[in-house]
């Protein structure tokens, strides 16, 4: 049965198909080539352990594969092309069309076999992926980091400038320079890695980033990273605010080209990430002065096992891939003089690497290929990988048909970010996401501060001489009515409903920075319209009260979203002597959960943070979870003894459901509000071909008793919503209901 979002999807499939005009749609013969690729990919990529196979650049295999099987004109031309992609690097597959039978399977000897931990796709995460018995490289990330004072050059443009080389091959082993904007309260910032245009030249070049200092901007940091293994150079870093005159003004870093390190010790002035690499300046290669920097992966050491399940020699999976053709491939493979068995044929594999050389590596969302291999990658590691199938029922397999005729005609990277963003959508997933540096740059939006309440956008915060008023409900963005832009948001926003519903509002009204918007607004009982300009995301919502404060006699409020545990501590005495608290956890808290410590006399453990362990593919047996990231809480002095209340809502995500999950399960105090968000748990990256990645809850939560928390979150025990009224008269029903329950008011 199909889904309702699936069956969306397919709609639109069919709609693109009749109106896409001149731009080449695919065939039904090409759209199930395709799937077969994507089928055998997946497979092969996660699951076969051949060392031709790991070392595999997968994003440009992904887009050579797409185009080639595009391009078959027959059926009979689909296990040839297959053949010609997969045994240089997967030689033990067989292929095996109707009425054949099943040939030798590889020799039991030492296995080599993939185990993975949730799935590791780079970054620093507590997701792993290994094979038994193969050298691993002890690290993903070298990195050198650096930063700067902001507040003196807020509201600016920023350059920051480097030169790089880097000596790697191989799949995502490249050198990448960054700049991030880090803003007050956690608020997001500009950010830019060179995702989409990553080092991988062994020519010193000049690059640069170009960004926004936002007006509450409280660092500039910046550096470069070593992704992966090989080695990488990096020298004279600058970095320049443009002035309101248009010149460009130098910003001093610190020991900006390494002149002042000694040689072969790391650089002073500036920290990173050494572990499983080496770096040090070094005179042998500079591209300015007499020093630069050098990154190096240390080199491969066979790890310890993630854990004890293994696939038993001899097993593989059995794939269809189209009505008279299936795919044998073997889960294990035996080990002779270092090598897996058997070894591909050297000729079939150096064409096929130098076919993978000439791909383009800094090809955009412009190139079909691209598109498609985008499509491949993210749908294949969220169906063998995204740990709530079993809550979420989205026809995946549907989605892979829809999204590859969706990809398939000529779009914008604007186009084909929505349409991830619809597949991304299917995952019900608060953490989904779709990030493409490059596309917020200039991204603008209204100068409000929105929420949906009584089921109406409405304005609940403004800047100062704002011709916005707090409670003006929205009616219409540029003559479109906004309850339109509110469901065509909602469709590209994954999560619960409770989660789109706090934060889609956030974002009507997007378009190009500095362009214009005619808004019109309801007030009084009758329609104004606002001319505005999109601008910076606005500032949340001002607080009615201090975010530390005694609303009432003995009834100390706590916004622990503004407030730090150093805070809480100081203010202790205040605390222990009140007769209630309320806690307002509606945002995300401030590294501050240890509170809770002081609110129970015995030991607390969060909710069960289950990381699969896996071994075959298809979401098929899996071999257990691990749950060691549990937290474990010993009590604290003081005791805190007054009544507490604690405030949550929609918002609430992730690290904020963590420290709700204990107030529920421990009855820490009252919750009054919504339900939390429903999504918990750390987040995975699939980076994708062209600069883009796909953020996804890459481990299973579960609330105390083992019962399900995605989409239900946090339930409150007394429900409140705010009200169009209460927002004009300058309320906070949510707050005034908290301080009732304190009261024993009805």
């Amino acid at each position: 049965m199909v889904s309702s979002r699936a069956a969306a999807l397919l709609l639109s499939l069919a709609v693109t198909t009749v109106t896409c005009g001149q731009a080449k749609t695919p065939s039904p013969l090409q759209i199930e080539h395709l799937r077969a690729f994507a089928t055998l990919y997946g497979h092969v990529r996660f699951f076969h352990p051949s060392d031709e196979a790991a070392a595999t650049d997968w994003d440009r295999f992904a887009m050579l594969g797409a185009e080639r099987v595009s391009r078959l004109a027959s059926r009979t031309q689909l296990r040839t092309e297959l053949e010609a992609l997969f045994h240089p690097i997967a030689p033990a597959i067989q292929f095996l069309g109707t009425g054949e039978k099943l040939g030798p399977m590889p020799e039991e000897a030492a296995v080599v076999a993939w185990q993975h931990l949730g799935v590791g796709l780079g970054g620093e995460t507590p997701y792993r992926s290994s094979r038994l018995n193969r050298a691993t490289a002890p690290g993903s990330i070298g990195s050198i980091v650096n930063g700067v004072d902001a507040t003196p050059h807020r509201g600016k443009k920023l350059r920051l400038r480097a030169h790089g080389r880097a000596e790697v091959s191989g799949h995502a082993n490249q050198l990448q320079f960054w700049v991030r904007v880090d803003r007050a309260e956690r608020k997001l910032g500009f950010f830019h890695n060179m995702d989409d245009r990553p080092v991988t030249s062994a020519r010193w070049a000049a690059y640069e980033i170009l960004g926004d200092i936002a007006d509450d901007a409280q660092l500039i940091v910046f550096g470069a990273f070593l992704r992966g293994e090989g080695k990488a150079w990096v020298d004279e870093f600058m970095l320049e605010v443009r002035e309101p005159d248009g010149t460009w003004h130098n910003v001093p870093i610190g020991n900006a080209g390494f002149e002042e390190s000694d040689t072969g010790e790391l650089p002073k002035g500036w920290s990173g990430n050494p572990s499983g690499y080496q770096i040090s300046t070094q005179r042998d290669d500079v591209a300015v002065g007499k020093q630069a920097l050098r990154i190096e992966s240390l080199p491969r050491t066979v790890m310890p096992a993630l854990f004890e399940a293994r696939p038993r020699n001899g097993e593989y999976s059995d794939v269809a891939l189209a009505p008279d053709l299936r795919a044998i491939i073997p889960l294990t493979l035996a080990d002779r003089d270092g090598k897996t068995q058997p070894v591909a044929d050297a000729k079939s594999l150096r064409k096929l690497r130098e076919a993978l050389a000439k791909l383009n590596p800094n090809a955009t969302a412009n190139d079909r290929a691209v598109r498609l291999a985008g499509v491949i990658i993210a749908w294949n590691v969220l169906h063998h990988f995204y740990p709530y199938w079993d809550v979420v029922k989205a026809d995946w397999d549907a989605m892979l048909t829809a999204a590859l005729v969706r990809a398939y005609p000529d779009q914008t990277a604007e186009q084909y970010r929505d349409l991830l963003s619809e597949f991304v959508a299917a995952l019900e997933d608060g953490h989904g996401a779709v990030v493409h540096p490059r596309l917020m740059v200039d991204r603008g939006f209204l100068p409000v501060v929105a929420e949906l309440v009584e089921g109406q956008p409405v304005v609940v915060g403004v800047p100062p001489n704002s011709p916005f008023k707090v409670g003006d409900v929205i009616v219409s963005i540029d003559q479109v009515p906004v309850m339109d832009e509110v469901s065509s948001l909602m469709a590209l926003r994954s999560g619960s409903p409770q989660w789109k519903r706090a934060t889609v509002p956030r974002q009507l009204g997007a378009g190009p920075k500095d362009s214009k918007a005619r808004v019109v607004v309801e007030r009084e009982r009758a329609q104004v319209t606002i001319e505005t300009v999109r601008g910076e995301l606005a500032e949340a919502s001002p607080p009615l009260v201090a975010s530390f404060s005694e609303v009432r006699p003995g009834i100390v409020y706590v916004d622990l979203s503004a407030v730090d545990m150093l805070d809480i501590e100081s203010a202790m005495p205040k605390l222990t002597t009140a007769r209630g608290i309320v806690f307002d956890l509606r945002g995300y808290p401030k590294d501050n959960h240890d509170v809770l410590r002081h609110l129970s006399g015995t030991s607390l453990q969060s909710a069960r943070f289950q990381i699969a362990r896996r071994i075959y593919p298809d979401q098929k047996r899996l071999v257990g979870y691990d749950e060691s990231g549990r937290w474990n809480l010993e009590p604290l002095e003081p005791r805190l003894a007054a009544r507490v209340v604690f405030l949550t809502g929609g918002g609430a995500i992730s690290y904020a459901e963590s420290v709700m999950g204990i107030v529920e399960h421990y009855r820490l105090g009252t919750i009054v509000g919504g339900a939390t968000a429903g999504a918990n748990g750390n987040i995975n990256a699939i980076p994708l071909p062209g600069g883009f990645h796909i953020a996804y809850t890459g481990m299973r939560v579960v609330k105390h008793d083992g019962s399900q928390h995605h989409l239900v979150g946090i339930q409150p025990d007394i429900a409140v919503e705010r009200t169009v009224a209460g927002v004009r008269a300058g309320k906070d029903e949510v707050l005034e209901r908290g301080i009732a329950v304190i009261d024993g008011s009805p």
